[in-house]
């Protein structure tokens, strides 16, 4: 911390940061000073009576109507699919804090313990597995074979950090199912992609008078130098049918984030994203065993940024 005497006896502090900016289609880094002046005199205002402000004040009459104008806020993907899905929840968390008490159905649905083994929870298990597959592209080598150093260094990390009691049993969990992952085709088809791919993205990008924000698990770089976007799934699917319901339930959220793209980079004619369905995952599994892609035009995009552009000012209405 700052010692107490640095702002008596200062004027100023300087904070420099770096700030990750993309720009055509790449993320350098740049430098940001701020400057913070302090106050350290007022000057004295010279005190009337209040018969004497009366006396000098102007009557002043309003005859135009007062505009409000509201900005800089900032909308998610999950903000705006709370909305969608109840209004009154939106307004309860994102506008009044409360917190969330009630456990989201659909989301418990998904998180479930391991058939015999008491002590893994489901969604604690996919919370390490995401984790573990945020820095695929730290040990998974361009000609798709694992670094088993990388690798155990990447494990060892996660789990130090998760304080998992009987780490051993999600230890094996972990690497079984992030193996599997790694020797699908899929992987070993975009391995070199893979390698230069960007993880855990996040993204501020201005949307008329406000913010959209998004954080995109691996944003690769395809054969055909566009960009796609593959999120992670690591919690209990069963089959095909629940893969299309949940590429449904999730649409929203993946055409959020392909709008972004389209919005950083103009040049593609499609954006394509992809769920990966991890638990189905392994090596003989075909692209349609475990993911579900979506590919938006251009224009379907344009169209979105409408739609958007109308929710957010029915928002307005509802709440601001």
């Amino acid at each position: 911390g700052i010692n107490s005497n640095f702002y008596l006896e200062s004027n100023s502090l300087c904070l420099n940061e770096k700030l990750r900016l993309l720009v055509n289609n790449q993320i350098p880094e740049f430098e940001y000073e701020q400057k913070i002046v302090f106050i350290k005199e007022i000057e004295a205002v010279e005190k009337k009576n209040k018969a004497t402000q009366i006396k000098n004040e102007e009557n002043i009459f309003l005859l135009n109507q007062i505009e409000s104008n509201i900005g800089n806020r900032m909308f998610s993907a999950s903000k705006l699919m709370i909305y969608d899905l109840d209004s009154l929840k939106y307004a309860e968390r994102y506008l009044l804090g409360l917190p969330d008490l009630e456990q989201d159905d659909f989301l418990y649905s998904c998180s479930t313990k391991e058939d015999g083994e008491e002590e893994i929870i489901g969604s604690r298990a996919g919370t390490l597995i995401h984790n573990t597959l945020e820095s695929i592209n730290f040990w998974l080598k361009p000609n798709g074979f694992m670094n088993e150093t990388s690798f155990n260094e990447t494990v060892d990390s996660v789990l130090e950090n998760s304080n998992t009691p009987n780490p051993s049993k999600i230890r094996e969990r972990i690497e079984r199912e992030v193996k599997n992952i790694a020797s699908t085709p899929l992987i070993q088809r975009y391995a070199q992609n893979i390698s230069n791919a960007k993880s855990e993205l996040e993204l501020t990008v201005p949307f008329q008078n406000d913010f959209l924000l998004g954080k995109i698990d691996l944003l690769i770089t395809n054969q055909q130098q566009e960009y796609e976007i593959w999120d992670w799934k690591t919690n209990k699917v069963d089959g095909s049918d629940a893969m299309d319901f949940l590429k449904s339930h999730y649409e929203p959220q993946m055409k959020f984030y392909a709008y972004l793209i389209s919005l950083l980079n103009t040049e593609q004619k499609q954006y394509k994203a992809q769920l990966l369905f991890t638990r189905l995952a392994g090596v003989n599994a075909q692209d349609e065993d475990w993911t579900r892609e979506y590919i938006w035009s251009k224009e379907e995009l344009k169209e979105f940024g409408n739609e958007l552009t109308e929710k957010i000012e029915k928002m307005e209405v509802d709440f601001y």
